[in-house]
């Protein structure tokens, strides 16, 4: 009996999971959707899209969720949970969005 305590007893470390930490909520101000239509293609890549300004930097998205996904150039306080995307080679990095509510 001692023995099958003791086996259960070390079997229960390795039954609970390690979760990755989710991004915390984040203030940011959403800048609106900034069209590149006069530069060249390439220049246009790093431009077009969602502009967001953090607390640690500003960044470009393409996507949004809903109601948030109306092109417009008008600035709105939100709070936003995000991750950095691979780098493009633009100046502004991309990002993906996993949640947005305004603030």
């Amino acid at each position: 009996m001692k023995i099958l305590f003791l086996f259960t007893l070390a079997l229960v470390p390795l039954g609970c999971q390690k979760d990755q930490v989710e991004a915390q909520e984040e203030k940011a101000t959403l800048l609106g959707y900034w069209y590149a239509s006069s530069i060249n293609a390439s220049a246009k890549a790093c431009a077009d899209g969602y502009q967001i300004r953090t607390e640690s930097g500003q960044y470009r998205t393409l996507t949004l969720p809903t109601p948030f996904d109306k092109a417009t150039s008008d600035s709105v306080g939100v709070w936003i949970r995000y991750k950095v995307v691979a780098n493009d080679n633009c100046s502004t990095k991309s990002i993906e969005v996993i949640s947005i509510r305004k603030r």
